[in-house]
């Protein structure tokens, strides 16, 4: 990503927050699907999933942080 998205972005936080959360609601119904699949009830396969992602809020300031950090190193 250049730095010129990068920093429209940074004015543009509510549809970074969007984009984040459809990226990781993705890849949480992905696991609970993947684990349904292998056996586990819905409901455990969702409680399961949310654990082993450590909580999409904390997902997300981490995804946050990452994408801050190689901005950094990148310029």
């Amino acid at each position: 990503m250049s730095w010129t998205t990068r920093l429209v972005n940074a004015f543009r936080r509510t549809h970074v927050d969007a984009d984040i959360d459809e990226e990781l609601q993705f890849h949480l119904q992905e696991r609970v699907r993947d684990t349904v699949h292998a056996g586990m009830a819905p409901d455990a396969a969702r409680r399961e999933a949310e654990r082993r992602f450590g909580g999409l809020l904390h997902a997300r300031e981490r995804t946050r942080a990452a994408d801050a950090v190689v901005w950094i190193e990148t310029e």
